[in-house]
């Protein structure tokens, strides 16, 4: 019977993790929220987290999981801003483009490519935007706050993929370097969120040690909560 349920935990972790602190960055970067419309995206987030692998894991309109997943995601997300208003619809905007250009990376290039995974990273994390639109009043804090993100969760992934040997190593190195001392021009606070994802992905050029693709869910457990400890990081610089 299971089987036929279309609802299951990602086979990712860190897709969950993406998702719950994109949640939680919208919240502490909104003004005046509003109680009911933020459990409201909570419950359409959590359907997003339990369906989101019938699309991105062999996607087919033939397989009624599939099916359901994306109509059922994207008839919520609409509905929901509809009833919300145009800046709903304005922050949906950048989740939807990535969504398309996610899609068409998956079926042209596969899952694994780093454009694949950097755009469905990036889809997730502006969801951040979305947040704060839907539950509240947007600010420039949580454009900016989508942004620190989303750069550092992409770069974070490619060091992941990296680690495995499926991305060259300078990519994620030359990413994070650029990051933290590009920062500098904006904020004295962000290169704290940047400096120790550049230093270790220095670390991985000098040394090029690669491990075994079987221990990557374990690495991106490691990751997420890397991110996870520098979300309060990315709340307060965008904030300050």
């Amino acid at each position: 019977m299971s089987r036929h349920i279309p609802f299951t935990i990602p086979r990712e972790p860190s897709i969950a993790g993406f998702v719950l602190l994109s949640y939680v960055i919208g919240i502490a970067t909104s003004k005046n929220i509003d109680p009911i419309k933020t459990v409201s995206i909570g419950l359409i987030y959590l359907h997003l987290i339990l369906t989101i692998d019938f699309i991105f894991y062999n996607p087919s309109p033939r397989r009624l999981k599939s099916l359901y997943s994306l109509v059922s995601n994207t008839s919520l997300f609409i509905f929901f801003s509809l009833m919300d208003g145009y800046e709903s619809m304005v922050a949906l905007l950048p989740t939807t483009i990535l969504f398309v250009a996610t899609m068409t990376s998956l079926v042209t290039l596969g899952r694994l490519n780093p454009t694949t995974l950097s755009t469905g990273t990036s889809m997730l994390t502006f969801l951040t935007l979305y947040t704060s639109a839907s539950i509240g009043e947007y600010t420039l804090d949580s454009l900016e706050a989508t942004i620190l993100y989303t750069l550092y969760s992409v770069a974070s992934v490619l060091y992941v993929e990296s680690k495995v040997g499926r991305v060259d190593v300078y990519i994620p190195g030359a990413i994070s370097t650029a990051l933290f001392v590009g920062s500098f021009l904006f904020s004295p606070y962000y290169p704290f969120i940047f400096i120790d994802l550049a230093a270790k992905s220095i670390t991985h050029v000098i040394r090029k040690e690669v491990i075994d693709v079987s221990d990557i869910t374990s690495l991106g457990k490691k990751e997420l909560l890397r991110i996870l400890i520098h979300t309060p990081l990315i709340i307060l610089a965008s904030l300050a």
